[in-house]
């Protein structure tokens, strides 16, 4: 029980009772004076953590506020009492616990007499611990992050809506299939989405908890419109209503019942216009069902084929006279069944009522050969009365193959590792596939928005040039393909990346001659990745042409570079200088110290050398310890002089050879180098090579660590 503080005045039995039930109160109530607490319930003493009131009473509230709150009562508690609600904060029950979040709200406390003013600075503070809310509320929250990671999941487009027709959410697919995104979503009413949906309350009209889909013209962010079905349930809070989408792009199913409705519609007309024929038994009309493509028979009431023309007797193998007169349930067998009665056909002409309408059935030839065949059949009145059928047919065996082929081209269209891009002549994406998705690193959604400009063609302007003038319809093609290239292109992730673009046009019927034809024209892109080919194509380059030890260019190289020099100089009349370099003692550490100790010292030298040099000259191995310097585009013979001394200089101070038992010894060479200049000493490459070759060895000769001019005396620097 809470302690009343000496100096509060005796209390009447109403405010004994008050007192009792604040003391029972579960939320914690403390009298405070200014910020001082001078007396609390039980709840707040159980609340703070403490064994008894008297640990609380006299200390500031804000003892027991958390850091970031406890300026509030710092200047005492006027401008809490303020406040029109409760006030979240946290408290601090004991040392090293966590913070308790709670509600906090001021009172100020009227005086004991009748229309007394409020005591001075004494205040009321009710506190409420709010813990298990606050962790309901973020269970909640987790909750709904859950339920948002599963929606964005689902392949179909599913949103939320309130009652004015509002977008609440918007999961991924939605996303991919409107082109907005959530943030964009949020800004939207349903009529953006679905045009023709103005009106939630009038609109959906729900038949029992859930509304049935129905089909609408939906319109993606560009303002192209396409078919769609939407499926629509309504939730209710109270007196609220939620309604959740479910979208389907229905743009395929629509393509393919049009195309099945047109072909349909014009079988039936055909038959149609093969019966009004048969039955005005005309000899004209006769002629023209004699020279039809389509299969024609046609078959009395008790089965029997009464007339056939040439391409009915060309599909079935037969002769026009072996086909009439016969049953049709003996000449069109099914492949697969061996009763004769069982056939569709049998059944189809044996009764009124059995008709069919553009119907597949794989038929048998006499010679036993197969044939996949659509056909359709109509009754045959006379004066009202049945006389029997006529029946249409014809093999579209090839066109179930070509069928057949476009699911498998469709098929290895989204499952193959290369990049597929169907475009128009303008290079505007019609169509892409997941492969350049993992190429380019850029979505198929992007493809589609940015184009190939920014997708593949970034950092290659010359390539994308190359590309556009392809398109063209009067550019240069190789049979079918237009354009084919290899570059190195940048990914979305700012990754490089080698690929090989293929450009073909699609193959049709006829050539194009108006815009109109130019403009639907299709082109197919194929973009490969070569990058690992690449990288070891340029790995054999460099091992080709690089000494593997110290990474300077090797014999072929040096070759190279060295007719590039050679034409350099005769082009500019300017000398060009050829040093022919030998390592003096580097025999003796490879023979005493082994060969790595060589390669180290090889590795040593090199790298001594190229630092002596200017850039635009080379320095080369061309085998064991003999390095070459090629000085392109000299003036004089000076600076080759002065490079001679650098490096003999250079090579002075000893090389830290490491031991495999890891003792360290030094390690020393000199060099004899051999200088030649051209044209003064030769006015060929072979000539000049001699010339600093044989320099050399005029070192050599006069005791090494010295360099010699071709044609002049050994010198050595000081």
């Amino acid at each position: 029980m809470g302690v009343p503080h000496a100096s509060l005045a005796p209390l009447d039995v109403d405010a004994v009772i008050g007192q009792r039930l604040v003391e029972l109160s579960p939320a914690m109530v403390a009298l405070c004076r200014a910020s001082i607490i001078e007396w609390i319930n039980p709840a707040g003493v159980s609340l703070l953590g403490a064994p008894s009131a008297v640990g609380i009473l006299g200390q500031s509230l804000g003892v027991f506020l958390h850091d970031d709150y406890r300026a509030l009562v710092d200047d005492g508690l006027d401008s809490l009492a303020d406040e029109d609600g409760p006030i979240p904060l946290k408290l601090i029950a004991a040392p090293q616990s966590p913070p308790i979040d709670v509600e906090l709200r001021v009172v100020p406390v009227k005086g004991s007499g009748v229309g007394e003013e409020p005591s001075s600075n004494l205040f009321m503070v009710e506190v409420r611990d709010i813990r298990e809310r606050v962790r309901s509320a973020e269970a909640l929250r987790d909750r709904e992050a859950k339920l948002q990671g599963i929606l964005d999941t689902v392949a179909e487009a599913i949103i939320t809506l309130d009652g004015a027709g509002h977008l609440l959410s918007f999961n991924h697919a939605a996303e991919k299939m409107m082109g907005y995104s959530q943030a964009q979503a949020r800004r939207l009413k349903v009529s953006d989405i679905l045009p023709s949906v103005e009106d939630m309350e009038t609109f959906f009209r729900p038949h029992s908890d859930r509304y049935e889909s129905r089909e609408f013209l939906a319109r993606h962010k560009s303002g192209a419109d396409f078919p769609a079905e939407v499926a629509i349930t309504e939730m209710r809070f109270g007196k609220n209503h939620l309604y959740i989408g479910v979208i389907r792009d229905i743009s395929l199913r629509k393509a393919v019942e049009e195309a099945e409705r047109r072909h349909t519609q014009e079988l039936e007309h055909k038959v149609e216009e093969r019966t009004r024929s048969l039955n005005r038994l005309s000899r004209q009309t006769e002629g023209i069902l004699r020279s039809a493509s389509d299969g024609i028979i046609g078959v009395d009431r008790n089965g029997v084929i009464t007339f056939a023309n040439a391409s009915a007797s060309a599909l079935m193998g037969l002769a026009e006279s072996d086909l009439l007169g016969r049953a049709t349930r003996m000449v069109f067998r099914t492949a697969g069944v061996h009763d004769p009665d069982e056939g569709p056909l049998s059944h189809m002409t044996a009764r009124r009522d059995m008709y069919h309408e553009a119907t597949n059935v794989t038929l048998q030839r006499h010679n036993g050969t197969t044939f996949i065949a659509e056909y359709a059949s109509r009754p045959v009145d006379v004066d009202g009365e049945w006389v029997g059928s006529v029946v249409v047919f014809r093999d579209i065996t090839a066109r179930r193959q070509d069928e057949e082929r476009l699911k498998v081209a469709a098929a290895v269209f989204e499952t193959t590792a290369d990049g597929v891009v169907v475009c128009d002549s303008a290079g505007t994406v019609i169509r892409a596939n997941g492969g350049l998705e993992k190429i380019t690193g850029w979505s198929v959604a992007d493809t589609m928005s940015h184009g190939l400009g920014v997708v593949l063609f970034a950092g290659a302007p010359e390539a994308w040039n190359g590309f556009l003038k392809a398109l063209s319809p009067n550019a240069e093609r190789d049979g079918s393909v237009l354009w084919e290239h290899e570059f190195w292109a940048i990914r979305g992730d700012g990754a490089s990346v080698a690929v090989r673009v293929v450009v073909s046009e699609v193959a049709q019927e006829s050539i194009a001659q108006s815009a109109a034809d130019i403009a639907n024209r299709r082109l197919v892109v194929v973009i490969s990745d070569v990058t690992q080919r690449k990288r070891n194509e340029d790995q054999i380059r460099h091992k080709a042409h690089y000494d593997q030890l110290t990474g300077l260019p090797n014999r072929a190289l040096f070759a190279d570079r060295l007719e590039q020099a050679a034409a350099l100089c005769k082009r500019a009349d300017t000398l060009m200088g050829l040093m022919f370099i030998d390592l003096d003692g580097f025999k003796k550490i490879n023979d005493t110290l082994g060969h790595d100790a060589g390669d180290q010292i090889l590795k040593g030298a090199s790298a001594r050398l190229q630092s002596c040099v200017r850039e635009s000259d080379t320095v080369a191995r061309l085998g064991g310890d003999e390095f070459t310097v090629i000085l392109n585009n000299l003036v004089s013979r000076q600076p080759a002089i002065e490079l001679a001394k650098r490096i003999l200089k250079i090579l002075v101070p000893h090389f830290d050879l490491i031991m495999p038992n890891g003792e360290t010894v030094p390690g020393r060479v000199g060099a004899s180098i051999g200088i030649a200049f051209m044209p003064d000493d030769g006015k060929t490459v072979d000539a000049v090579l001699k010339s600093a070759d044989a320099a050399m060895y005029a070192v050599k000769d006069s005791g090494k660590g010295a360099y010699c001019i071709f044609g002049e005396k050994p010198v050595r620097p000081d």
